[in-house]
């Protein structure tokens, strides 16, 4: 009985079709430079608000207020960056 449930999987196993060679050597086609430089600026407000919601005193294991605060900082640096500002303006601070 038993070999009769294994059975499914040992075919389905045998059946897979192989990789294709070609997916292996595959790499997407390299990033304009804006592209790279949007990015690198999208990493950066990324890490500021990761770095903010750190900064929080610790209120518990689920803590909302300290992710809204760390959303707010993402936001308010992808903004500024947007609006060609750079990374100054509003930093860390949350509003």
């Amino acid at each position: 009985m038993r070999r009769l449930m294994l059975l499914p999987l040992l075919l389905s196993g045998c059946m897979a079709p192989p990789p294709a060679p070609e997916a292996e050597n595959w790499r997407p086609p390299p990033a304009s430079e804006a592209a790279a430089r949007d990015r690198a600026a999208e990493l950066e407000c990324i890490r500021r608000g990761e770095m903010a919601e750190r900064q929080q005193p610790w209120l518990g294991a689920n803590n909302p207020r300290a992710a809204v605060i760390g959303a707010r900082v993402r936001n308010s640096c992808l903004d500024s960056y947007r609006r060609g500002e750079g990374f100054g303006g509003r930093g860390f601070q949350p509003y």
